[in-house]
């Protein structure tokens, strides 16, 4: 887990681990449960998708149906072969479970996942431990990192559950370097069902 790049999205100052907790130079004080920082209280407008992906907590992973539904979909999503994510520190907002950070990771990805609700907890039961891995749980309108730090934002399946999809994508878009992907998908209401685009930035 690498606490060394979170940052108060408040005073920019960054935070230092100290015992079960990450705090900065004025006192700004972010607690650390089962190994996890948590920048939002869990109950929130997403507690039911925590309380869902804890219970189908490898549903939709690969490695438990045997069948790469997840990889082909994060591959077509990103708009490139997998294999040229290694070494990349990608951020992936809204990851239930951890489905496609598995994915990422396993394509050597250096990853920084997170979810409002505590899915999060089965994500890092999934995941855990890996020396890529960062796992924190927040908000996508509220991301504890400075400007331009990742070279991929990654929010698929997550934007139509936020408050205000404007102000996520924003935020996801702060936290990019120059140059850098933003891939979002959103649901689209279409006669009696609902359709998946990818939107590539």
């Amino acid at each position: 887990m690498d606490f060394k790049h979170f940052c108060s999205t408040e005073t920019r100052l960054p935070y230092r681990e100290f015992k079960e907790s990450l705090i900065t130079e004025k006192n700004e004080k972010i607690d650390i449960i089962n190994g996890i920082p948590r920048f939002v209280n869990s109950e929130n407008y997403a507690v039911a998708f925590g309380l869902q992906w804890n219970i189908f907590d490898q549903t939709q992973f690969d490695s438990f149906t045997k069948k790469p539904i997840s990889e082909n979909r994060l591959e077509i999503a990103l708009g490139q072969p997998l294999e040229t994510i290694r070494g990349l520190k990608i951020l992936e907002a809204g990851s239930g479970a951890g489905r496609f950070t598995e994915v990422l990771l396993k394509h050597g990805a250096k990853v920084y996942s997170f979810d409002i609700s505590n899915a999060v907890e089965a994500n890092y039961q999934n995941n855990m431990p890996h020396q890529n891995l960062t796992l924190f749980q927040g908000d996508v309108m509220d991301i504890h990192f400075q400007e331009e730090f990742f070279d991929i934002s990654l929010c698929l399946g997550t934007l139509q559950h936020t408050p205000n999809s404007t102000e996520s994508i924003k935020e996801l878009t702060r936290v990019l370097k120059k140059g850098g992907k933003l891939v979002i998908d959103h649901y689209k209401f279409h006669p009696g069902h609902y359709l998946s685009l990818y939107l590539l930035y």
